[in-house]
């Protein structure tokens, strides 16, 4: 006698399988400096308790922490990330095409390089626009200095 295998019906949960599959974006950092930020995942691990130490079984059961992945990408070097976390890292605006917020809006998607970084979230852009707020500074500086010069050279009596 051969054994007969359940029939499968749609209401059956038996051999329902549901495969997920998980897809990676590779982010280039194409600047200078390391990029440092945390992402939080949608994993859970068994949280400390009061003071520190590892939960007992039982509160384990009831306390989940969220863990962080920590992601480090140095100068000119690539690192594949979850594919869900791309928004959290760079969005970008439906409407102008530039990268307006996220964990690390600079860092470029391997397949996206021509978006624009909007100039505020750019940190070379930055840079460059305070050492021009502190040249106009300086200039203004000297200029008061030459005015006040020529005042006085105005009000002292040549001999």
């Amino acid at each position: 006698m051969t054994d007969k295998l359940p029939e499968q019906t749609p209401e059956s949960s038996e051999f329902v399988y549901n495969e997920v599959t998980e897809t990676y974006t590779t982010w280039k950092n194409n600047n200078d400096k390391a990029a440092r930020f945390q992402l939080v995942t949608d994993e859970k691990k068994p949280g400390l308790n009061r003071v520190g130490t590892k939960a007992s079984p039982e509160e384990a059961k009831r306390c989940k922490t969220t863990c962080i992945l920590k992601v480090e990408i140095l100068p000119g070097k690539t690192v594949r990330l979850p594919t869900k976390y791309d928004q959290a890292i760079r969005f970008v605006s439906p409407k102008t095409g530039e990268a307006v917020q996220g964990l690390c809006p600079w860092l470029t998607k391997v397949g996206e390089e021509d978006i624009v970084v909007h100039s505020s979230l750019d940190y070379k852009s930055a840079m460059k626009d305070q050492e021009a707020l502190d040249m106009v500074a300086v200039i203004r500086r000297k200029n008061e200095l030459q005015e006040a010069l020529a005042q006085l050279e105005k009000l002292t009596p040549k001999s």
